[in-house]
């Protein structure tokens, strides 16, 4: 899977190098846990998760700089491997101790290269490194050099948003995880019972499965829901109440990520049935729309049109909708946008428009679809049943040379499951 990457990575890249850092290690402030995820561009093309690792890839060569196994950080931290075991587990041509990352090491790459990829920023060492090294051979070299520093990201969404059947194998193995958690909560949840138990039952459900939370998950109760990325999770739950869970596992680095909200006490009262109605309505009609040459950006205005219909049905706004969408009126009540890719990232590279084009769908795209609408406790301007309610339902899509496969379509959503809990 990782050579094929690179493969194709060094195909689109030209006479260049790249370099590429997986990233620093942090520390839980109370704590002595380590916190390290390694840069999703590293892990791309190289396969590790393992900190402080550089990559330097060329057509021709890919070279590894690597911590030596350090007896402290074995002992306290976590086990090192030694750099003839990186270089077994890697397939690198080579293996460098990257203390020896300086810029007589890095010139032999540079020559005879016209463009350098690399993210500046990264590492204020490394940066100091790579510019210097550029300095010098600018003032000293005859030979090509690359005078160009290209951004590595807009290249690699080009590489990262169509997924290849292993990455695919990947989010379907986090999509079933994700589809047992829910259930759990579905069967867990109670009026009186607090969203961190919600939360907690998520959590055990991914560890179990050998995975783990892709981001903090969202348990929003009542008028939590109101606040998009609400994380608390520390509120009981009471009889009446819509909860909206947002969550996904994590399996091998790539994500799922799926929201569903539903009366905790198993009963939609007049104003929740309306409302989340109208919303699933548009939901199925916008994923029924998902297939292979339809042009994205064009599909994202029928969305905003459609919810726009949606919320002047429901009382909230009066209005062409038409002209409310120019106007974004609507954005009060639908704040956020169709949705997000879907990959080594929640909110995966990729977007919309590419180069002054809007994107068409593609076979291989892995996308979230998850319209939703947010009445504030306190917003006098829609009926007063309304007000309160925040509302999100959120599925993953894979786009498919016949059309689309909703990949989380085991996780019910329809009110007749949730009445019948």
């Amino acid at each position: 899977m990782f050579s094929n990457n690179r493969k194709n990575f060094t195909q689109k890249m030209g006479n260049s190098v790249a370099i590429l850092f997986s990233g620093n290690v942090t520390h839980h402030p109370n704590s002595m846990k380590e916190i390290f995820r390694s840069n999703s561009n590293f892990y791309y093309l190289t396969g590790l998760d393992e900190v402080g690792y550089l990559a330097v890839i060329t057509p021709n060569n890919y070279t590894l700089f690597a911590p030596a196994p350090d007896p402290h950080i074995s002992l306290w931290e976590r086990k090192m491997p030694s750099l003839s075991e990186i270089k077994e587990q890697s397939g690198a041509d080579e293996v460098i101790d990257i203390k020896e990352f300086n810029t007589n090491k890095l010139e032999k790459f540079f020559l005879g290269r016209e463009t350098l990829y690399y993210g500046i920023g990264c590492d204020s060492n490394i940066d100091k490194i790579v510019l210097d090294t550029l300095t010098r051979l600018r003032r000293r070299s005859s030979q090509l050099i690359p005078y160009s520093i290209w951004d590595l990201n807009d290249a690699m969404q080009q590489l990262r948003i169509i997924k290849s059947p292993d990455e695919i194998a990947r989010i379907h193995r986090a999509v079933q995880v994700t589809v047992e958690a829910y259930k759990a909560v579905f069967s867990h949840a109670k009026p009186g019972c607090f969203e961190y138990e919600l939360e907690a039952t998520l959590h055990h459900t991914y560890m179990k499965n050998g995975c783990k939370d892709a981001f903090p998950p969202i348990v929003g109760a009542g008028a939590n829901a109101t606040t998009l990325h609400y994380n608390d999770n520390n509120m009981q739950i009471h009889d009446g109440d819509l909860v909206l869970v947002d969550s996904g596992a994590e399996f091998q680095h790539y994500c799922a990520d799926v929201s569903r909200t539903w009366p905790v006490n198993g009963k939609f009262s007049d104003a929740q049935k309306n409302i989340y109605s109208h919303l699933l309505h548009v939901q199925k009609n916008i994923i029924e729309q998902i297939k292979p040459g339809v042009v994205i950006d064009e599909w994202v205005n029928k969305i905003d049109l459609m919810l726009t219909e949606c919320i002047i049905d429901l009382g909230f706004i009066k209005g062409d909708a038409a002209q409310l969408v120019e106007e974004k009126k609507h954005k009060k009540y639908y704040p956020h946008s169709f949705g997000h890719w879907l990959g080594l990232d929640v909110h995966d590279v990729g977007n919309t428009f590419y180069r002054g084009k809007s994107r068409v769908f593609e076979p291989g795209m892995v996308l979230t679809v998850e319209p939703g609408l947010y009445i504030a406790a306190n917003d006098e301007n829609v009926p007063a049943e309304f007000r309160g309610m925040g509302l999100r339902i959120e599925d993953d899509i894979l786009v498919t040379d016949e059309g689309h496969d909703v990949l989380t379509k085991d996780i019910p959503k329809e009110m007749d499951f949730f009445e019948n809990l």
